[in-house]
């Protein structure tokens, strides 16, 4: 099998693709962790803040139209009178369309909290049929007069009466409602929260693995490449000035460690050549002498001439 060679180009395409890698797992994480935040982040801002807001209105409504019908029940008003307008206009309009808002928004809302939200407009049912009663029993001021009506509307509306009962009822299960919507956009929140502190940990420690191995490959690219081409160099400008090296160079097995094996081929080729002429100068013309090549001009000029000579 073919021993595996790590090229120039391999060493800096492996250095590259550790950059890209990070460098993309950094990205794949923000990315994830963005998309999770803007989810829910919609989620708060289209259901659940919404139904707290909605669900509070409910509980203002519910207070209000409290008031307004113990007022109508025990103040002696007349039909027009300002709390009465104000119940109707509250019963027919605000309160219908509030409904209609939380229903919607409840489509999106757990099996418990639409269980129990149903629970609440069942509750709210039997509530406003008192407030009905009521007012079909004081219709006018006459009715205020009406001894028998004085004290049915007694009975519903004293302390503690049916129309108190029934209106704690819906107000405690709106409150237990609203706790839940509200820990429901906490958590959320909080999760968000949490999503952005879990990103600013891995981009913190992943961009410090960034630099540990961008120093990682510069070493590793400066020892592989620049320290043996900068040898090479003085290997050559040294047989530039006929001096040759005192050690021989440990080839690789990259392009410059073919390189390094070209060169001190080079180098013990001359080193031949240069024994051989000092040996042909002290007239030794018997010297078996090699060129380096078929096409090595001075050393077969060398063997010629020597030849000759002898």
């Amino acid at each position: 099998m073919a021993r595996f060679r790590m090229t120039i180009g391999r060493k800096i395409g492996m250095g590259f693709g550790l950059f890209i890698f990070f460098a993309a797992l950094v990205l794949l994480l923000t990315n994830r962790t963005l998309e999770r935040s803007r989810r829910i982040n919609d989620e708060i801002n289209q259901v659940y803040s919404p139904s707290v807001d909605a669900l509070v209105r409910l509980r203002n409504l519910i207070v209000n139209a409290h008031m307004l019908i113990k007022h109508w029940a025990l103040v002696e008003s007349r039909p027009d009178a300002r709390e009465k307008t104000a119940l109707i206009e509250l019963t027919n309009q605000a309160l219908p369309k509030l409904l209609d808002q939380i229903d919607t928004l409840s489509a999106n809302w757990d099996k418990e909290e639409v269980a129990l939200v149903n629970r609440v407009f069942g509750e709210m049912d039997g509530l406003f049929i008192i407030h009905e009663n009521i007012k079909e029993l004081l219709p006018n001021m006459e009715s205020y007069s009406d001894p028998l009506i004085f004290l049915e509307r007694n009975d519903l509306a004293e302390e503690g009466g049916p129309l108190d009962e029934q209106t704690d009822k819906v107000l405690g299960d709106l409150d237990v409602l609203l706790v839940m919507q509200e820990s429901k956009r906490r958590q959320l929140s909080n999760g968000m929260i949490r999503s952005f502190d879990s990103l600013k940990f891995f981009v913190l420690y992943l961009g410090m693995g960034l630099i540990a191995v961008g120093l990682l490959v510069a070493f590793l690219i400066i020892r592989g490449i620049v320290g043996p081409v900068q040898r090479l160099r003085s290997v050559l400008l040294g047989l530039g000035r006929g001096v040759f090296p005192r050690a021989r160079m440990k080839a690789g097995n990259d392009e410059i460690g073919e390189m390094t094996s070209a060169l001190m081929g080079l180098v013990d080729g001359l080193r031949r050549t240069t024994d051989f002429s000092h040996a042909v100068a002290a007239g030794d013309f018997v010297t078996e002498y090699k060129p380096l090549s078929e096409e090595d001009v001075l050393g077969h000029a060398l063997a010629q001439d020597a030849h000759r000579t002898g």
